[in-house]
């Protein structure tokens, strides 16, 4: 066996927590005497985002409203985290 490098394409699923672990079948290291590659794991690190923050599978944001806006109701406008 010899360490190096390579690329492997990884669709990370929607929701994936942080600190994660993957698991890509076949994608590890050959077998002893001819027998199959085995596993690659893949430890996944989120990213933190400027205006979000996760909570388990939830989203949140702080948006600034009006004081009349809390009392009487209305429309706030907000970037979603798609834009």
């Amino acid at each position: 066996r010899i360490p190096g490098r390579g690329t492997v394409d990884v669709k990370i699923p929607e929701g994936t927590a942080d600190g994660a672990t993957l698991r890509l079948s076949g994608l590890g290291e050959p077998g002893d005497e001819g027998a199959p590659s085995g596993s690659l794991y893949l430890e996944v690190h989120v990213l933190a985002h400027a205006d979000y923050r996760r909570e388990g599978d939830d989203l949140h944001v702080e948006v600034p409203i009006t004081v009349p806006e809390a009392v009487l109701g209305g429309k706030v406008t907000f970037a979603g985290p798609t834009g």
